[in-house]
């Protein structure tokens, strides 16, 4: 399958994106984080250089802090059918560090999988 054979090229710098995208704080701000906008910054730049069509949507929530909301599209040959990928970039604080193996913001792999906040 085509799909499958361009993932198994890009597995490293995918691996390597997600850890990036993993290392950007997003503590949603009602919990005193940052918020999404530095992931959302970065993230809207990744989808451009992989050639996707990005929109942006920064709003207030209703205790008047800003929201960054990213939608990327990439037409398909079939206009008929659409996959749609519907997620969040903001996390919780990690809580109790002490409770962690290794710090939740600077992302590690082991045994095949990713680990870090967000993950």
């Amino acid at each position: 399958m085509e799909i499958t054979k361009r993932i198994e090229e890009l597995g490293e710098e995918m691996v390597e994106s997600l850890k990036k995208f993993i290392s950007i704080n997003s503590v949603n701000p009602a919990f005193g984080g940052p918020g999404e906008k530095e992931k959302a910054d970065w993230l809207e730049g990744l989808l451009r250089d992989f050639g996707f069509e990005v929109e942006r949507y920064d709003v207030k929530d209703d205790r008047g802090i800003w929201r960054s909301n990213v939608v990327a599209k990439i037409p398909g040959r079939n206009r008929e059918k659409t996959l749609w990928i519907v997620t969040h970039i903001d996390t919780v604080p990690p809580g109790d560090l002490s409770l962690w193996e290794t710090d939740p913001f600077v992302p590690v792999v082991k045994d095949g999988k990713v680990y870090g906040r967000g993950a």
